[in-house]
């Protein structure tokens, strides 16, 4: 009868702790499982998030790039252009200092024959005198 009793009573105990391992423990662990699959679930969802905020970001870096790039393009022509007109005002500038230099030397030219048509007509106004003079005296 003793080990009737303690067989009883081991049975007993198999049976509260099959309990407590079934209903109590496996319960928590569920639970537990069910909560860690749920964070990861919500930790899975934030980063889809931030992932799809930094594939926005990236895109409208990648479209300020590509203002940027044509305004720098745009830049670029301008300044060209700039230097193309600059060139061309150079070339006229020198033009015009070629055509005042020749302008200067013609005003020369001009300035010397009648210094020597001055020279000529002087000294036949002085010759024409001298013979007058030498005929009347």
């Amino acid at each position: 009868m003793y080990l009737t009793r303690t067989a009883m009573y081991l049975t007993h105990t198999a049976m509260y702790l099959t309990h407590i391992a079934m209903c109590h423990i496996a319960m928590y662990l569920t639970l537990t499982a069910m909560y860690l699959t749920h964070t990861a679930m919500c930790l899975t969802h934030t980063a889809m998030c931030l992932t799809h905020i930094a594939m926005y970001l990236t895109h409208t870096a990648m479209c300020l790039t590509h203002i940027a790039m044509y305004l720098t393009h745009t830049a670029m022509c301008l300044t060209r252009t700039a230097m193309y007109l600059t060139r061309i005002a150079m070339y006229l500038t020198h033009t015009a200092m070629y055509l005042t230099h020749t302008a200067m030397y013609l005003t020369h030219t001009a300035m010397y024959l009648t210094h020597i048509k001055c020279l000529i007509y002087g000294w036949g106004h002085v010759i024409h005198c001298l013979i007058v003079m030498f005929t009347l005296a």
